[in-house]
């Protein structure tokens, strides 16, 4: 009987820790911030609002005001990120794409200004809009390449295209044929097209080897 005690008040333990509630933990909140569409818009534009503001009843006026520029963009992520650090909350904070064209500013540095500005901002990371392909293979390259964040793509087909192969559009400008000599090296291009102006239309890739 005395050899039995001791296995009785462990199993009397165990029970009693299993009848105790058990501590759910708390749901794990996630906060994602993100942009898209800044377009080179790294100064603020200037806008008009008519309608009732100041005025009496029945009266309208007109309020001059400026909208966007990056510094503000740049004040509002700085402010999510302090506050989710105080709080330790999880953040990310994204760029859905499209930072290319829409000002002067890109026209004279094609996409560099982006770069250096846009790592100001601690971003999580960046998705390539339509936009980013704009220019050649390379100067997008130099771009990713310019940024300290990562930056992702989808529908993106880097296969090399066999010989005589077609682009799967009906757009007759873009039917001759994409011949491609494969050697046991490196390629030396990658060239990529988006298969209609609309923006969910699939990118396509294709390698080039020199002959």
């Amino acid at each position: 009987m005395n050899c039995l005690r001791p296995l009785l008040l462990a199993t009397l333990t165990s029970a009693l820790f299993a009848c105790q509630p058990v501590k759910e933990n708390p749901p794990f909140v996630l906060t994602l911030a993100h942009m898209n569409d800044t377009h080179s818009q790294f100064d603020p534009v200037n806008a008009e609002i008519k309608g009732q503001i100041f005025a009496q009843q029945g009266e309208t006026d007109t309020l001059y005001t400026r909208f966007g520029g990056y510094p503000r963009l740049l004040t509002m992520a700085k402010a999510y990120q302090a506050d989710a650090l105080a709080k330790n909350q999880p953040l990310l904070l994204l760029h859905g794409g499209d930072a290319w064209q829409g000002s002067g500013y890109f026209k004279l540095n094609e996409g560099m200004a982006n770069a250096e500005l846009l790592s100001q901002f601690g971003l999580d990371a960046m998705a390539l809009g339509n936009h980013e392909f704009d220019l050649d293979n390379q100067k997008l390259a130099r771009f990713i390449e310019g940024v300290n964040f990562p930056v992702l793509a989808a529908n993106l087909d880097t296969r090399p295209i066999l010989p005589s192969a077609r682009l799967p559009t009906s757009n007759p400008s873009w039917s001759t044929p994409l011949t491609a000599t494969r050697r046991a090296r490196s390629p030396t291009s990658t060239t990529c097209r988006k298969a209609s102006s609309w923006s969910p239309s699939p990118v396509w890739c294709w390698k080039t080897w020199a002959t």
